[in-house]
């Protein structure tokens, strides 16, 4: 919408608008793609000046096990607003530790557009500009902040209100939420990575050196992303938020053991320890040998180009919505970012190659409302669990149409 009819319109209430602009404004995937990576490589770097601030004792080895961990590697090759955000964020925190609160302000501000959730990190900034020695100085910050807050989502709120804003996960009930929750938490870090964070933070916690300034960052930065993402759960994705802190609190007092935490934190890119689940009317797990998550997307892209070149064979109708469950992926499909759903704020791209819609996943709300227009709603096989698990709705109930695939399988 924004490259073929010049206006903005929220993928999903209250929107991402500087990330949805930028990747309209850049048009293709491999530009947006490479900007990602690129504020990747900035996210690096600001990270090496915080662990510096920190005098985190074995800096090199953070930084590297930062900018290879599995989970920040992934999300740096995709068109997604998790990196430019924490880049930003980071860089904030480095900002305010070098007493420049009305800079450190400006870039938060920035990272909020980029990423609303990023807001879960504002108490801790303001703990750490006060660990830093920016006293009233802090206060600076304030204008940067609500400033770019303002100018990015006002605009959108005045013209949409809060119309289509529905928190992910909603439909979930308690049960549902935990056991997601869980997943997804497990998927962020990987079985093998968890189990360096829990040794490495209990270490840092109960051990007998002196409590790291890392360590007393990520206590104040934590606590309030857990709330939010237990109340509210869905893509492993969102633990970059907390990923720095965590990182720096488990490398800040140094040790020959921490050599030990980061193979086990970078072993998930390639192989991890898995757990089989039937869903959704029936939790069974049971652990497996898993391919790590660099395999997992790169056989996730593998594919969708598979998907792209066969889709047509279909022959879908031209009013066509194909739900997916292929996450970031779906970059790789489409041809532009212009197109969303006005009905119920939800993402859907459009695919001018076949004229047909793609979407991770989907509403029962909005099949609701894209039914009553005459959509013709299609979902993968495989797509089926994920949707019933997160929303809670059975497509096939709406009349959606299940397509086999044998070949992805």
């Amino acid at each position: 919408m924004l490259i073929g009819e010049g206006r903005y319109s929220p993928s999903r209430m209250p929107g991402c608008p500087a990330m949805e602009t930028l990747a309209g404004i850049l048009a293709t995937p491999f530009a947006s793609n490479l900007a990602v990576a690129i504020f990747g490589l900035f996210a690096v770097f600001a990270f090496r000046a915080l662990a510096r601030q920190l005098n985190i004792k074995n800096e090199k080895l953070a930084v590297a096990v930062f900018a290879f961990l599995p989970l920040f590697w992934v999300n740096s090759a995709s068109t997604m607003d998790y990196v430019p955000a924490i880049c930003l964020a980071i860089s904030a925190f480095a900002a305010i530790g070098y007493r420049r609160p009305i800079i450190a302000g400006m870039l938060f501000g920035i990272a909020i557009g980029f990423r609303p959730a990023t807001l879960v990190l504002l108490p801790g900034l303001f703990a750490y500009g006060h660990i830093a020695g920016a006293g009233k100085r802090n206060f600076l910050m304030l204008p940067g902040i609500f400033g770019f807050i303002a100018l990015f989502f006002l605009p959108i709120l005045s013209i949409r209100g809060w119309s289509g804003f529905v928190p992910v996960g909603a439909a979930m009930g308690f049960e549902r939420r935990m056991l997601f929750a869980a997943y997804r938490a497990l998927g962020a870090f990987g079985t093998l990575g968890w189990i360096a964070i829990i040794i490495g933070l209990t270490t840092a916690l109960f051990g007998k050196r002196e409590k790291s300034s890392a360590f007393r960052l990520l206590l104040l930065t934590a606590p309030l992303f857990i709330v939010v993402w237990l109340i509210l759960p869905h893509e492993a994705g969102y633990w970059i938020a907390i990923l720095p802190f965590v990182i720096l609190a488990i490398f800040g007092t140094g040790g020959k053991r921490q050599y030990l935490y980061a193979i086990l934190l970078l072993l998930p890119a390639f192989i991890d320890i898995g757990f089989r689940a039937k869903l959704p009317d029936k939790y069974e797990f049971g652990p497996k040998i898993a391919a790590g998550m660099v395999i997992s997307d790169y056989r996730v892209r593998r594919d969708i180009v598979r998907l792209r070149e066969e889709l047509p064979a279909l022959e879908l109708p031209d009013n066509s919505i194909v739900i997916t469950g292929r996450s970031a992926a779906l970059f790789e499909i489409n041809d532009n970012f212009t197109a969303h759903n006005e009905l119920c704020g939800h993402d859907i791209w459009i695919s001018k190659r076949t004229k047909v819609r793609f979407v991770d996943n989907l509403p029962g709300y909005c099949a609701d409302s894209l039914l009553s227009i005459g959509t013709n709603i299609y979902i993968l096989q495989s797509a089926v669990p994920a949707v019933n698990l997160v929303h809670r709705w059975r497509p096939v109930d709406f009349g959606a149409v299940v397509l086999s695939e044998p070949d992805f399988r």
